[in-house]
């Protein structure tokens, strides 16, 4: 008979594979096929019409394309809290994360640039980049504050906006 996790103490990374919260699993993947089509979509846009929700919608108005990426800094907000139940990572690992998720970024959105340097300009603001703020600016504060910091955090960032 093996024991249950809750037993044998904190979760290995390796252990944590099992315990998936289905829901997010769901949404995660949702966000995903819905980045595809909206991607799709955007470059098809100059050939002819396309379903203008799958479009972001030009200053008024709320579109599925424009969920996409909010969806994203939800699960990358879940995600924190849950892991943070098994032992918050410390701030080098936190960083070192979000490093890499800015540097993939940078990658991504400059391939192009990257192939021939004379056509435009580097891209330095992207959703992988931002993704990785998020994220770490998120970890951290839920690392080294308890809820009423958080609570304050939230109230003066929507104050601010």
């Amino acid at each position: 008979m093996s024991a249950t996790p809750a037993a044998t103490g904190p979760l290995r990374p390796h252990d944590r594979a099992g315990r998936r919260l289905a829901s997010l699993d769901l949404l995660r993947g949702l966000s995903v096929i819905g980045m595809i089509l909206v991607n799709l979509m955007a470059g098809m846009s100059h050939r002819g019409p396309v379903f203008p929700l799958l479009l972001h919608s030009r200053w008024a108005g709320f579109t599925i394309a424009d969920a996409i990426f909010p969806a994203f800094v939800l699960m990358v907000g879940v995600s924190v809290a849950l892991t943070a139940r098994d032992g918050t990572p410390d701030a080098r690992r936190i960083l070192l994360r979000a490093g890499r998720l800015v540097l993939l970024g940078l990658l991504f959105s400059n391939l192009l640039w990257l192939y021939d340097m004379t056509e435009g300009q580097p891209r330095l603001p992207g959703v992988l980049q931002r993704i990785g703020l998020v994220f770490a600016a998120t970890a951290l504060v839920y690392r080294r504050g308890n809820g009423r910091l958080r609570a304050l955090l939230v109230a003066a960032i929507l104050l601010i906006y």
